[in-house]
């Protein structure tokens, strides 16, 4: 999984940063626009296997692989749309599966939250709470300026303005219910159990600046302005290679506790 994501990130760092006039440069970003994730659906649909579907953590990760899924067949969309169908991809079909994922991510970060308060033992300490607040305000301040405010083109229909907003306000919730998630974790289940929430943690944060960034700069992006596209879409790969490792990394906490379990139940 390592090499295999260090691999698209050199791709991404070619076809974007170093060479994006290059013969057949349009192909390559596509391709890892693609792949990206594709590996997270992947890393999912291997991780639910190790847990099984009928665990709790396997019914949680399953939910979070339908909801990356969609992202994925949004990006197959406005792939073919950009690229083959030479039409504008926004708004289109893309954006329906992009928005039908946030309804799965919503459910398996909600039944991973009640999972966690089955296994809290103590209570968390009142200075996270302080913290928790501020990074709800500071991140809800910014999606409200940034993805509400300035998404709004006035030479934009209502319907690709609406779409711009709802973007932002989509992601803040999933990022506040992800670093809950995460805090939580961290202390109660220790390090190692911790570090997949993390990466998708990146990763959700990762989409949520891009998907920021995509509403104030709209114009910018659909004009395939260098920089614009370049940063944007990078900031989308990165997120979906951080959450393909962590769902990786799900599946590689499992296989190495039943391997240690099987010397065991041999003797």
């Amino acid at each position: 999984m390592r090499l295999w994501i260090l691999l698209l990130m050199v791709m991404t760092a070619w076809s974007y940063w170093y060479a994006p006039t290059a013969p057949f440069a349009q192909w390559w970003q596509a391709a890892v626009y693609v792949l990206a994730p594709a590996s997270a659906v992947l890393g999912g649909v291997v991780a639910v296997k190790q847990y099984g579907i009928h665990s709790a953590q396997g019914r949680i990760l399953c939910a979070l692989t339908i909801g990356i899924t969609g992202w994925f067949v949004g990006e197959v969309l406005w792939t073919y749309y950009e690229l083959i169908a030479h039409i504008d991809p926004y708004p289109s079909l893309a954006d329906l599966f992009y928005f039908s994922s946030y309804g799965a991510f919503a459910i398996g970060l909600v039944w991973e939250l009640k999972f966690l308060r089955t296994q809290v033992q103590r209570a968390r300490p009142h200075v996270e709470w302080p913290v928790l607040a501020l990074a709800a305000v500071t991140l809800s301040g910014l999606a409200i300026y940034f993805g509400v405010f300035q998404a709004i083109k006035p030479d934009y229909s209502w319907l690709e303005n609406a779409v711009a907003i709802s973007y932002g306000v989509a992601d803040i919730g999933l990022v506040l219910m992800g670093l809950v998630i995460t805090v939580v974790t961290a202390e109660m289940r220790g390090g190692k159990l911790a570090q997949p929430w993390w990466w998708f943690l990146a990763g959700i944060s990762c989409i949520f600046v891009a998907d920021i960034g995509f509403a104030v700069f709209t114009f910018e992006y659909e004009q395939q302005q260098w920089l614009y596209k370049a940063s944007l879409d990078s900031l989308w790969i990165a997120g979906y290679l951080a959450m393909a490792y962590g769902l990786g990394r799900f599946a590689v906490l499992v296989y190495s506790a039943q391997r240690n379990i099987r010397p065991v139940s041999r003797q």
